[in-house]
């Protein structure tokens, strides 16, 4: 037989013969020493041997926690000042995951979760709550853990409570007063969904540091509850539905700078918007009126109203009142939305025109699914002095000859919207020549090298971008765009 040999050359073989040199000597020993021993002596011998050998593990154990430890001793990290650690503990932790890096960081060692512990930045991002857990140790339990959670992040402010999964009926739950025991420090508050018992609830409560409240659908059975007071002295940020039957909601209207307002009742919608003087932004979701109010409103003036939109949806066709009452003198962006509305939609070309006299700084215009022609559209464009930006979504009708004629820049005649550089159509039909969008296109672009040429500056903006996507466009369109792109326009374009 050969010996088997291993690949390190020699220094293995002679390796593997000291190994079995040692055991045949053991062997030889432990031969001679039982040669009078009975098989229950031998026994109990390899009983002691087998406790030495355990007893020998656990100090090879110890031993090795103990270089362990040292080892942890002498760590950089274990050198840190505390407060470095904790703002190391803040940077690595995620927002959309912020529950499970505090959680991981806190069980890595008792001195990291003293540290956790102890920063309370550590636990104030966004939580939802789920309030379906019913009396119950799984209930128990959830409500523990809230409660610590919350403990630990005082006296901080905390960024957002979502309640989810809310009941129909009031369980008196636990968990729900865990949350509104700090109701002064949260500063959003998200109800997923506003069943009244909950919208009670919460409106009992004082939420002093509320910046952002999200207001869902409320419902069943509000017809009996008259009114509901928000107590929310520093809330800014507001989205809410309001339904014709839902009771009246009490809300500081006067100090929101943004507005998220949902509502199938215009007037409502209307009576609410005359109230928020200091509004900065705004977006309501409102259905038309079935018929034009006889009773004119007075005007308000909304003095810092920078950007609006209004989505309008039903089968109510006036939408024309709600831009009679008010006057936005800097605003900016301005869109209206009929993707939603059902039927005939009596536009009132004549009234945005007039409201644009109201807000003479508008800059940007985005029109989705609008049923205006193109003389309607010209019209508008003429009140739009300062316009840079034109967005036509799915507004088919308007995008013709008559209205790219309009465009078209001529030296030494009075352009239209002549600050515009930003035009984007989406879900268009060709229903123009192309050879005209070209020529238009072009008499608004030059080259750098010819600006610097002129003796004055073009009395039009030179085009930043624009951008078509079309159905069913010709082959001679996308030809054309492309020239044009090869010509150094800012243009993308997307047919099918």
């Amino acid at each position: 037989m050969f010996p088997l040999v291993a690949r390190g050359g020699f220094s293995s073989s002679r390796a593997t013969a000291g190994v079995t040199s040692s055991i045949c000597t053991i062997v030889l020993e432990q031969t001679e020493r039982t040669r009078q021993s009975s098989k229950a002596d031998i026994e109990q011998l390899i009983e002691k041997t087998q406790l030495k050998i355990a007893s020998l593990q656990s100090q090879i154990e110890r031993e090795r926690a103990i270089a362990a430890a040292l080892r942890y001793i002498i760590s950089p990290v274990r050198a840190l000042p505390v407060e470095l650690l904790a703002e190391i503990f803040v940077l690595a932790i995620r927002d959309c995951t912020h529950i499970t890096d505090v959680l991981r960081l806190s069980q890595v060692c008792s001195d990291w979760r003293q540290v956790a512990h102890s920063t309370p930045r550590l636990w104030t991002g966004p939580i939802r709550v789920n309030l379906s857990h019913k009396k119950s140790d799984l209930g128990e339990v959830y409500a523990e853990g809230l409660k610590a959670w919350l403990a630990r992040s005082a006296p901080h402010l905390v960024q957002c409570v979502s309640l989810v999964q809310c009941p129909t009926e009031d369980p008196r739950s636990r968990i729900l007063a865990e949350v509104l025991k700090t109701s002064a420090r949260w500063r959003n508050l998200d109800l997923v969904s506003t069943p009244l018992w909950l919208a009670i609830r919460v409106a009992e409560c004082k939420w002093d540091s509320l910046d952002e409240l999200f207001l869902g659908i409320m419902g069943p059975n509000t017809s009996h509850l008259d009114s509901l007071s928000f107590t929310v002295p520093r809330l800014r940020k507001l989205d809410i539905n309001i339904r014709s039957n839902d009771p009246h909601i009490l809300m500081p209207w006067a100090q929101l700078t943004d507005l998220h307002l949902d509502s199938d009742y215009p007037d409502s919608a209307l009576d609410i918007i005359v109230q928020c003087a200091d509004l900065v932004k705004a977006v309501f979701s409102i259905c038309g009126w079935r018929k034009l109010p006889k009773a004119r409103r007075d005007n308000h003036i909304l003095s810092r109203l920078r950007s609006l939109a209004l989505v309008f949806f039903g089968s109510a066709g006036y939408v024309a009142p709600f831009l009679d009452c008010i006057s936005a003198p800097v605003l900016e962006e301005l869109c209206f939305d009929f993707e939603y509305m059902d039927g005939r939609i009596d536009w009132a070309a004549a009234h945005l025109p007039a409201f644009q006299m109201r807000a003479p700084n508008l800059a940007r215009l985005d029109l989705r699914h609008t049923t205006l022609q193109p003389v309607d559209l010209v019209d508008i464009l003429r009140c739009a002095p300062a316009l840079t930006h034109l967005k036509l979504s799915s507004c088919r009708d308007c995008f013709d000859d008559t209205l790219i004629r309009s465009l078209h820049y001529k030296k030494g005649v009075k352009p239209l919207v002549p600050r515009l550089h930003n035009l984007i159509l989406q879900d268009i039909f060709e229903i123009f020549t192309p050879k005209i969008l070209a020529d238009m296109l072009t008499s608004r672009w030059w080259t750098n090298a010819e600006l610097k040429s002129f003796s004055a500056p073009p009395a039009v903006a030179r085009w930043t971008l624009f951008h078509v996507q079309g159905d069913h466009c010709s082959e001679n369109f996308a030809d054309i765009m492309e020239g044009l792109q090869n010509n150094g326009l800012p243009i993308e374009f997307y047919t099918i």
